[in-house]
């Protein structure tokens, strides 16, 4: 409280008496005065709240955060667990890691199907153990492209292709035979099995004579 009786201003002294009574009518009485100390009172409000955050409730509730939850079994760190007791992350094996029903992470070989040699192109020249060929050459005299297995299992193999031969030359060159071959007889050849006949049924080809197109004909084996 200051001498004059109110609050917040200071007497500058008595040299200024008459102008500090001026200053002061100007600020407090009177209707000029007025909107002055309004304006004042605004703009120390608004700086006492930008600057402490305020004291008036804003109408928010804080937002909640998750408790943490320790489990005594991993240790307390704090992390949330499952309820398992786990981690919550997944287990995932690390890379060359065995797969569960496999050994060394490797599927088991299937034993079962039997193999057919083939002497399609110049890498097969001495003849290959395959299953299931895109391209299968099954005499001397006759081969199949594009092939398209819908059986192969123990006893035999089905697949369609497309027919040629050394017997429709020039003529299937550019137009090849559609046909459905049969591999059978399945012979078992020092611990492995191949299938060692085959029967051809090629529709358009029957004009031709040809030995492979006359029922069942043997393949090679090993």
């Amino acid at each position: 409280m200051t001498d004059n009786g109110h609050p917040g201003i200071t007497r500058p002294g008595a040299s200024r008496g008459r102008r500090g009574a001026a200053a002061r009518r100007l600020l407090l009485g009177g209707r000029r005065g007025r909107p002055v100390v309004a304006l004042l009172g605004a703009m120390v409000l608004a700086l006492a709240t930008s600057g402490c955050g305020g004291g008036e409730p804003t109408g928010e509730a804080p937002a909640e955060t998750a408790p943490e939850h320790t489990d005594p079994a991993s240790g307390g760190t704090g992390e949330a667990t499952t309820g398992d007791g786990g981690r919550g992350e997944a287990d995932t094996p690390a890379p060359g890691d065995p797969t569960p029903g496999s050994a060394g992470g490797t599927a088991p070989e299937d034993t079962t199907r039997p193999y057919v040699v083939n002497f399609y192109g110049e890498e097969n020249a001495e003849g290959a153990a395959e299953r299931e060929p895109a391209n299968l050459v099954l005499s001397e005299h006759s081969s199949l492209q594009e092939m398209q297995w819908s059986e192969w299992n123990g006893d035999r193999a089905v697949g369609t292709g497309l027919l040629s031969g050394m017997w429709c030359l020039p003529d299937c060159a550019d137009q090849p035979f559609e046909a459905t071959v049969t591999l059978s007889e399945p012979t078992d050849v020092d611990g492995d099995v191949y299938f060692a006949a085959f029967d051809l049924d090629a529709p358009g080809a029957q004009e031709y004579r040809a030995d492979d197109l006359d029922g069942e004909r043997p393949l090679q084996l090993p």
